[in-house]
This record gives structure tokens, C-alpha cells and sequence, in this order.
């Protein structure tokens, strides 16, 4: 892979490249303190880029993706939802 291929990929998997052009609706996020592939600081990044109205939760494991603490958050964001 090339820099350039490269950098494109990164572009095309950071949501900062395309947190923008969402539609307008609530942002929520649901990260780890302890995400081993994407710190949590680049997350309270993201989190500030994003506009009004937004939610963010915050597990502990040491892992990238959904694991069993989300749930709660997920469920309580779906029923507004779907209220």
C-alpha cells in the first residue's frame, strides 16, 4: 500500500472526515476508556466536533468494539428512538 493508499483508507474510516455531512439527528457515541485501537482521546475529539444533539457513554474493557456494557446505553438510545 502506498502513503497516499494509505492516508485515503484512514480518510475513509475517521469519522471526523465525514461526521459533517450526517444527516441532522442525535450523535451518539459509546466508547471504551480502555479501546485498544482507538484512544479515547481521539474519541473526545470526535465527540467535540460533533453538533448538537449528541450523547456519549463510556465503558472500561480493554477491547475495540461492541462488548455487553454498551447495552444498557444502546437500548436506552433506541427506545428514544423509537418512542
Amino acid at each position: 500500500m502506498t502513503d497516499s493508499e494509505a492516508y485515503r483508507f484512514y480518510l475513509s474510516i475517521d469519522p471526523d472526515t465525514y461526521l459533517n455531512a450526517l444527516p441532522p439527528s442525535k450523535f451518539v457515541m459509546i466508547h471504551s476508556f480502555n479501546d485498544t485501537i482507538i484512544s479515547h482521546e481521539l474519541a473526545l475529539r470526535t465527540f467535540a466536533i460533533a453538533e448538537e444533539p449528541k450523547a456519549m457513554y463510556n465503558t472500561t474493557e480493554e477491547t475495540h468494539g461492541y462488548t455487553a456494557s454498551m447495552r444498557p446505553y444502546l437500548e436506552k438510545e433506541l427506545a428514544l428512538i423509537l418512542s
